[in-house]
């Protein structure tokens, strides 16, 4: 006759397998669970526009300071008073 040990009669040995089994989801959890997925997607995807213009932003103010400082002054007449004090 087999018995069994004093040290597993009240241990459970399966529960490993039992809790490497998926548990299953009611119809709401999944919808529930797809909803949040998706609120995910769309603040990922809100995030990278804004990033888009921060950036778009930042390039067009580079763009505008480069356009300003190639500009070359155009000379001017210089009046008789402008000539004066320029001479002192």
């Amino acid at each position: 006759m087999v018995s069994t040990r004093p040290s597993n009669a009240t241990k459970r040995v399966a529960q490993v397998v039992l809790d490497a089994k998926q548990k299953r989801r009611t119809p709401a959890q999944i919808q529930e669970d797809n909803a949040s997925i998706q609120r995910g997607v769309e603040e990922q995807a809100a995030k990278a526009q804004k990033s888009i213009q921060r950036v778009a932003i930042a390039q067009e103010k580079l763009a505008n300071q480069q356009n300003s400082a190639s500009r070359k002054p155009r000379p001017h007449s210089v009046g008789k008073k402008a000539a004066e004090v320029v001479s002192i």
